[in-house]
């Protein structure tokens, strides 16, 4: 029914909708925003400007009014059908709400009445986020008819593929994706997992260039310490584990991942004092009760390898290790 109305776009104004114009009196009293109000009394004098409704859902949104926001986005839109920036913002409106087919819907009705390379890109994305693969597929393709450098079509196109199983395919996408915007952090975020999981030589230099990108992020560094680390290399993962904790000195899972290196070396107390750490950091990480309890249990300490395998079942109930250690106990 909305696609349907979206469709026509009216000169005049009925009662009802300029009723609707600016917000109730109960919230106009509540308001402290200085531009909300503004625009509150710009809408009042003219209320046919898309623009307008646009800017106040915009602020609506950021103070997390979202049913407030689509209801400005949805008159900005029907003012101004032809517009791509109000008919994304209110789809994202609904994908926010959690009414997906409601934005599937009205992209559709939107690039039916007008060709748009970032009205088909929307699309693809909403279509990959129900999985409905081939949908998605098919806006891409035509998008890429039209602009064959975009960017977000190579890598939605890549995630939808990755999904479906065609890893090889996914990779050649990001790929395709850094190419054309060699600052895609999260093309390189995806080259790196996939690269870990297929063991693919630049793996290491993917998660390099999503680090350059966001010289915070954490997590493009855990994923190149975990890909050494799963190569075996003990000396380079923790040195990635250990510049983690400069940029944030809380993340549990580089003790946690330093502890088991030093466990599988057998150096029990250095390891038993990262998860020890650990615990401290994530008092529910049930493996690092298990892993502090397996140090204590080599270092002879029988009571204090028990108490952390109960504790490990106390956060996580089905935790078979946990229970196999306390049988053997």
């Amino acid at each position: 029914m909305l696609s349907i109305v979206l469709l026509f776009s009216c000169c005049r104004t009925d009662p009802e909708e300029q009723k609707q114009t600016t917000k109730p009196k109960q919230e106009q009293k509540e308001s402290s925003n200085p531009e909300l109000d503004r625009l509150d009394e710009q809408i009042a004098e003219n209320n046919q400007d898309a623009g307008l409704y646009f800017r106040r859902g915009t602020l609506y949104e950021g103070l997390n009014k979202t049913h407030l926001a689509i209801e400005d986005y949805k008159r900005a839109a029907k003012l101004a059908p032809e517009e791509d920036t109000y008919n994304i913002a209110l789809a994202e409106g609904y994908l926010k709400a959690r009414e997906v087919r409601e934005a599937i819907d009205l992209l559709e009705a939107a690039v039916k009445r007008k060709e748009s390379v970032r009205l088909r890109l929307q699309l693809a994305k909403y279509y990959h986020i129900v999985q409905r693969y081939k949908d998605s597929l098919h806006h891409i393709s035509v998008a890429l008819q039209t602009d064959q450098t975009n960017p977000t079509a190579y890598y939605i196109s890549g995630m939808v593929l990755k999904e479906s199983g065609d890893t090889a395919s996914a990779i050649k996408s990001f790929e395709l994706a850094t190419t054309h915007d060699s600052d895609h952090y999260d093309a390189y975020m995806q080259l790196g997992l996939l690269g870990s999981a297929t063991n693919n030589k630049y793996t290491d230099k993917y998660f390099d260039n999503a680090f350059r990108i966001n010289q915070f992020s954490t997590e493009a560094l855990y994923g190149k310490g975990m890909y050494w680390q799963q190569q075996g290399d003990y000396e380079e993962a923790e040195a990635v584990y250990k510049k983690i904790l400069e940029i944030d000195a809380q993340f549990e899972k580089s003790y946690y991942n330093m502890g088991y290196m030093l466990w599988d070396r057998e150096k029990y107390k250095e390891a038993w004092k990262n998860f020890d750490i650990t615990t401290r950091l994530a008092p529910s990480y049930a493996d690092a009760y298990y892993m502090r309890g397996l140090c204590s249990e080599a270092l002879g300490d029988v009571g204090k390898a028990k108490k952390d395998y109960e504790q490990a079942l106390v956060f996580e109930r089905e935790h078979e290790l946990a229970k196999k250690a306390l049988e053997h106990l």
